[in-house]
C-alpha cells in the first residue's frame, strides 16, 4: 500500500533498567517542548513488502549501523551525523522500529538493508533520501534507475518491510532531529523543563508513523465513484428504452420540448371540433397555408393570419366540411378533451347551427381513446400553417410542435 503521509513525534520512554519491568507505559511529549514534523503526499513507496493493506508503519526513528571496517561510514559521514540515534541509543526493548539513511552506491544501500534484517520482527520500515537532493520534491518515480541495485529487484523480495523514500529537505530535517534526540533526557531540547515532568533515566526519542489510511479511502471512494456511473449508465439506458417505447414522456416532464416534421402533420386527418366528424378533402389537403395567403404575409406583416381568426369560421377552401350538427345547447367538453389550441391560445369553436367551428389536426386514435385525447394533444388546422415554435412564426414548411 502506498504512503500517503509521514508524522514524526516526540515520545517518553521508561529505562527498562530502573522502570518496573511490568510497565511498558510510554508518553507523547506535548509540543511546545517537543519535536514534531508532518508531511503529505510527497512520499515515494519503493516496497510494500511486509506489510498488510491499510496498516500503518510505526516505530521508534533510528540509523542502521555498519560493520566497523565498511568503506559506506566514511560515503555516509557527509549525510549521516555522528550522534544520530542508533540501536544503542534506544531503551533495551523489543520496541517497532523504522530506520533511516541516504541511498548512495548499491552496495551501501544492500548494508543498510542487511543491518535492519538482522533485527528480526522488530523494523517495520524503512526510509531511504537521495544524497543529491536538497528539495521538496517527491523522488522519482518507483521505476527509475536510481532505484536500481543491480540485482533485479530481489531486494525488494529480501527484506521482510517495506521501503520509502522521502525528500531530501525532509531528511536533512529528521537526520538533525535524530541527532538531538539521541542523548539522555537532561541533553535533549527542553530538557531542564523535561526533567521536572519526567524521571531523568527516561529515554526521549522521535516516533515516526507512515499513513497509508488515505490511500484504501481513495480506494473506496475511486470503486464507488465506479459503481455509481454504472448504475447511472444502466438507468439511462432504461430511460432511453423507455422513451423509444413510449413509455415516457419527456416533453410532458419538463426534460425536452419535442417538434413534430410538417412531413408528419401532412398526414394527420382533419376534424371539425365539437363533432368528431373528419373533413372531407376535395384535393390535396397541406396544412401549410396557402400560397396566396403566405405572399399576402411576407408583403404585409399587418396582415398576418393570426390565430385567433383560424380558430373562427374561417376554413381552407380545398376542404369539404360535413353539415354541422344543429345543438340546442351550448357544447360541453368533457374533462379529457382540450377545448384550447396549445400553441395560440385560443379556445376551439365547436361546430353550431351559426358556426362552421374549428378544424383541428388530430391523431386518428383520439378519437376512440379519452386517455390518448389527454396525452396526445389537438392543434388547430390554420394555426399549425403558421406553426409557432419558442414564440416565433414558422412560415411554410417548417416543423410543428405538438404539445
Amino acid at each position: 500500500m502506498s504512503a500517503t503521509s509521514l508524522q514524526v513525534i516526540t515520545l517518553d520512554l521508561p529505562n527498562p533498567d530502573y522502570a518496573n519491568p511490568e510497565s511498558s507505559s510510554f508518553y507523547r511529549v506535548n509540543s511546545s517542548y517537543a519535536f514534531e514534523y508532518l508531511t503529505t503526499f510527497d512520499i515515494r513507496t519503493l516496497s510494500t513488502n511486509g506489510v498488510a493493506s491499510g496498516d500503518d508503519v510505526s516505530g521508534l526513528l533510528y540509523t542502521p549501523d555498519l560493520l566497523p571496517d565498511s568503506e559506506c561510514i566514511n560515503a555516509s559521514a557527509p549525510y549521516v551525523p555522528a550522534n544520530a540515534t542508533r540501536l544503542a541509543n534506544l531503551p533495551d526493548t523489543d520496541y517497532d522500529l523504522v530506520a533511516i539513511a541516504p541511498w548512495l552506491s548499491p552496495q551501501c544501500v544492500q548494508e543498510y538493508l542487511s543491518s535492519a534484517r538482522e533485527i528480526e520482527g522488530l523494523v517495520r520500515g524503512f526510509l531511504f533520501y537521495l544524497p543529491s537532493d536538497n528539495g521538496t520534491e517527491t523522488p522519482p518515480e518507483v521505476n527509475s534507475q536510481v532505484w536500481g541495485l543491480g540485482d533485479g529487484g530481489s531486494w525488494k523480495r529480501d527484506n521482510n518491510y517495506p521501503v520509502y523514500a522521502i525528500p531530501g529537505a525532509s531528511a536533512g530535517i529528521l537526520m538533525e532531529a535524530s541527532a538531538l534526540y539521541s542523548q539522555n533526557l537532561t541533553d535533549v531540547p527542553y530538557g531542564n523543563v523535561l526533567v521536572e515532568k519526567y524521571n531523568s533515566t527516561d529515554y526521549v526519542r522521535l516516533l515516526v508513523d507512515i499513513d497509508t489510511v488515505l490511500g484504501i479511502l481513495l480506494a473506496i471512494i475511486g470503486i464507488t465513484s465506479l459503481v455509481m456511473h454504472w448504475f447511472q449508465g444502466r438507468r439511462r439506458q432504461v430511460l432511453r428504452r423507455r422513451v423509444a417505447n413510449g413509455e415516457i414522456d419527456l416533453e410532458a416532464l419538463g426534460i425536452k420540448r419535442l417538434t413534430v416534421p410538417q412531413e408528419i402533420l401532412k398526414t394527420l386527418p382533419l376534424y371539425i371540433y365539437g363533432t368528431g366528424s373528419p373533413v372531407t378533402p376535395t384535393a390535396t389537403v397541406s396544412p401549410a397555408v396557402p400560397a396566396a395567403v403566405s405572399k399576402e404575409k411576407m408583403s404585409s406583416p399587418s396582415d398576418k393570419l393570426s390565430c385567433t381568426a383560424s380558430s373562427r369560421s374561417s376554413s381552407p377552401s380545398p376542404a369539404t366540411r360535413p353539415a354541422p350538427a344543429t345543438r340546442s345547447t351550448s357544447y360541453r367538453p368533457t374533462a379529457l378533451q382540450q377545448p384550447t389550441c396549445a400553441i395560440c391560445l385560443d379556445d376551439f369553436v365547436p361546430a353550431s347551427a351559426d358556426s362552421e367551428g374549428s378544424i383541428q389536426l388530430i391523431m386518428p386514435d383520439v378519437q376512440k381513446d379519452s386517455i390518448a385525447e389527454r396525452l396526445l394533444p389537438k392543434v388547430c388546422y390554420q394555426c399549425d400553417g403558421e406553426t409557432r415554435e419558442n414564440g416565433e412564426e414558422a412560415q411554410g414548411e417548417g416543423p410543428g410542435r405538438v404539445t
